[in-house]
């Protein structure tokens, strides 16, 4: 039995994992597309690509807040999980 529970912590950490991992590159993404954007507003002075920067990162930030927001989840699952098989070792 210890060890279903050891996979089924391991099987949470690598979602929570994943999640992380694409936080991390939705912001790399973000300032990669937001900086070119603004860029290109600068060299051109078209107001559009300034609209598509700002556009982006608003989108960008949902996107980041909805991972970070799973991710938390299931560090409480992994916490909830964790104790609960502390609690029926003690026992």
């Amino acid at each position: 039995m210890e060890q279903e529970k050891i996979k089924h912590l391991e099987f949470i950490q690598n979602v929570i994992t994943r999640m992380n991992s694409n936080s991390f590159s939705i912001k790399g993404w973000a300032v990669t597309i937001s900086s070119a954007s603004i860029g290109i507003f600068v060299a051109s002075e078209i107001n559009d690509f300034l609209l598509i920067g700002v556009f982006s990162s608003i989108i960008f930030w949902f996107l980041d807040s909805f991972y970070l927001h799973q991710e938390r989840k299931y560090r409480g699952l992994y916490n909830d999980t964790r104790d609960e098989s502390d609690r029926k070792s003690t026992r």
